[in-house]
This record gives structure tokens, C-alpha cells and sequence, in this order.
């Protein structure tokens, strides 16, 4: 039997971390958890990260938790690698996968969709290298007003890793990083940007579009769910296959039983994003930043640095802001994150089982478990096959 791998998305503030303890805690015989988080492979970067207790991760324990100090970089393609072995030893032992996180990019990963852009080579990376190195941040990013103005428009000069990346792009392929995206597939090439946006509103057009959800709404769902709505075709050459609301058709070699925790009344996940960071201040994220900012070794272009909360009192202890604005900033930021990752979900590959953050966490488990039921019973079917 091939067991699938589940993924727990969702927006910052939304409930991933306590659905995925609370599963695991039930039955941690059957599952593994997995971090999906950029931040918390971090050591020493615990508050401003919402990472689990010591307690906590001792009662459910996380691979990818504390593997790197704060002057290290972790790239995709590591995530990639280490993520392929844990997986493959969790399917060794009879369990299931369970990854849970906000960081997109890593989700993407498992779906190939990261395959179609070329690697960097040491030519490559020396040009980039030397470019920053003699123009500096700011020029670089001013660059892609010409190369990728969509890029330079969505990019802070300080973000030199992404800018720095789409220029290395540029370097090898000649062409943008919107030119090389999936958006542009031979269905939709032809398409304004603007048709391209309502095309994807359309196909994921319930996500995140009742401002109210109940349990009474909750037990429809749950009826109405079934194999087709929640399962992924698997192919010919044995992969299986996930739709891009652009046009595209993505293969993994896992069977991810993909979820999404989404809040649908956006003033209610603002005031658990304000809710959350009024615990972190009181938690001591302050004296956190400051421990890392005294060290010396550290700046605020590293991708530890750059993480929401940590960025912005950073500018704190820089001078730049009073510790006032420097924690609205960092509630903005945080608020700004939820949003990229809203986005990123109202178009992610189908299928996907959609869970709402607004209900018991049994009745969250109830839907995690019917879906995986589903995958457990086909692939049965599929081995009894003569």
C-alpha cells in the first residue's frame, strides 16, 4: 500500500499548529509531524515565531524544528531534500506524514511546480554576487523595474535573497520570472492580468467568500464530501496529478491529501493575529530580538532577520522606530503575510479540502480523517486488483 501524505495549510493565526498536536496527540502511532515553517527551523527564535513549548514539541515532536542557527540560510531545494527523507522514513515505519506550516513555497515544492526553473551554477551566482557587491541593494532592486517590474513592485529593496534570485533568473534564461511562471501556460498566455485574476476567482470562488460558517454548514460539508471532490488522480507513469487554476496540469510523486485552514471573516483573523502578538510581547518577543540583535554576527538581510516581528524590531533596536510603532509594524506585517498566503491559497492546485477555522477542532480532526479514510480505502481497492 502507498500511504499518502497529508499537508495542513493556512494563513498565520489560524489554528495549523493546534489542529496538527491535537491529530498527532490522538493517535501518535500513525503520524509523524513535519515543519513546514521557514521561521522555526531557526534556534533561539521562539517567541516571534509562534513556535511550540519545549513541553509541547516533547508531547508531539517536529522534524524541521531547530535544525539551523540564525546565521545559517535554508534554501528550498534543501527543504526539498530533507523533506524526501523524512517522508520515505515515515512510509517505512507504517506512519503518515503530517506537514504543517505557512510557508508556501515549500508546499509548492512537492508539487514539481519549482522544476521548471533553472538551478544556479557558480557563474551565476558570482555575477549576482559581484553585482550587489558593487551596487548595493538598492540599485540591484531598482533593476527590475525594467527586468520584472511586477517583481520590483512586490519586493522591498532589503529582500536581496528574492531580488537577487529573479536577477540570477534574468541572468540564465534571459526572460522574468513572470514570463517563466506557470501563469503564463499555453492556456492562458494570451490573457491581461486582469482576466487572469477573475479566471482564478471564479474556480476557487467559495474559498474564503461566506463571511459566516457554522456547525449547521459544517455537517453539509461534511455529508457532501466525497473521493472526487478530495483525492487525486493517479496516472499512468504513477504520479498524481493536481490542477493549476491557471492551466495547469502539476505532478507529485505523493499522494498529498492537501488541506487549507482559512478564516472567512477577516476582522475576526485580524484580532487573533493582535490577540496573538499582545501573548508574544508578554511572552518576552522584545528581549528575544534583542539577545539576537546583541550577538553581532547578525543583520537584517539574512533570511532569519528578515522573518515577520524579528524584521521590524530590529528596526527598534537600530534606532529607526519607537518600540510603539515598531509593534504596529510588526501586527501590519503579520497582517500582510496572512494576506500573500490567502492569495497563494485561492489558487492553489485542486483538489484540495478546504476546513474552517471557526469550529471545534474535533469536528477539524472529523475532516482530516474522512479524507484519509478515502485515500486509505482506494489505495486497498487498488492492491486487491488482480
Amino acid at each position: 500500500m502507498t500511504l499518502p501524505v497529508i499537508t495542513l495549510m493556512g494563513a498565520t493565526a489560524s489554528g495549523k499548529t493546534r489542529l496538527a498536536m491535537a491529530l498527532y496527540k490522538k493517535n501518535p502511532e500513525k503520524y509523524d509531524l513535519i515543519n513546514v515553517d521557514s521561521a522555526l527551523i531557526y534556534r533561539d527564535m521562539t517567541i516571534g515565531t509562534a513556535k511550540p513549548s519545549p513541553e509541547e514539541l516533547a508531547q508531539a515532536p517536529h522534524a524541521l524544528v531547530d535544525i539551523l542557527d540564525p546565521a545559517q540560510s535554508y534554501s528550498v531545494g534543501q527543504f526539498q531534500k530533507d523533506v524526501d527523507q523524512l517522508i520515505k522514513k515515515s512510509h517505512q515505519q507504517g506512519k503518515i506524514p503530517l506537514l504543517v506550516g505557512g510557508t508556501m513555497m515549500y508546499y509548492r515544492s512537492l508539487l514539481g511546480q519549482l522544476d521548471q526553473l533553472p538551478s544556479s551554477t557558480e557563474e551565476s551566482r558570482a555575477w549576482v554576487n559581484e553585482l550587489f557587491a558593487t551596487k548595493g541593494n538598492l540599485e540591484c532592486h531598482q533593476m527590475l523595474k525594467e527586468i520584472d517590474p511586477a517583481a520590483f513592485s512586490r519586493l522591498h529593496p532589503n529582500d536581496s535573497q528574492r531580488v537577487g534570485r529573479i536577477l540570477e533568473l534574468y541572468y540564465l534564461t534571459g526572460k522574468s520570472m513572470s514570463e517563466i511562471s506557470n501563469n503564463n501556460s499555453a492556456e492562458n498566455k494570451h490573457l491581461s492580468p486582469l482576466e487572469k485574476e477573475l479566471r482564478m476567482r471564479r474556480i476557487n470562488k467559495k474559498l474564503f467568500n461566506t463571511p459566516h460558517y457554522n456547525l449547521e454548514d459544517y455537517y453539509t460539508d461534511f455529508a457532501q464530501l466525497t473521493p472526487d471532490l478530495c483525492l487525486a488522480n493517479k496516472n499512468s507513469q504513477g504520479l498524481y496529478e493536481y490542477h493549476d487554476v491557471k492551466g495547469t496540469t502539476l505532478y507529485s510523486k505523493y499522494n498529498l491529501l492537501q488541506f487549507a485552514m482559512y478564516n472567512q471573516d477577516r476582522t475576526a483573523l485580524h484580532a487573533d493575529i493582535n490577540n496573538r502578538l499582545k501573548q508574544m510581547v508578554a511572552d518576552g518577543i522584545v528581549a528575544e530580538v534583542e539577545k539576537l540583535y546583541q550577538r553581532g554576527d547578525l543583520n537584517r538581510d539574512m533570511p532569519s532577520v528578515r522573518c515577520v516581528g524579528y524584521r521590524q524590531l530590529w528596526d527598534y533596536f537600530d534606532g529607526e522606530v519607537t518600540l510603539e510603532q515598531a509593534l504596529e509594524n510588526v501586527a501590519a506585517a503579520t497582517r500582510q503575510l496572512a494576506k500573500r498566503q490567502i492569495t497563494w491559497l485561492r489558487s492553489w492546485p485542486l483538489p484540495f479540502t478546504q476546513i474552517p477555522t471557526n469550529i471545534p477542532v474535533e469536528q477539524q480532526i472529523e475532516i482530516i480523517e474522512k479524507v484519509l479514510n478515502f485515500a486509505l480505502e482506494q489505495e486497498d481497492s487498488l492492491c486487491q486488483k488482480p
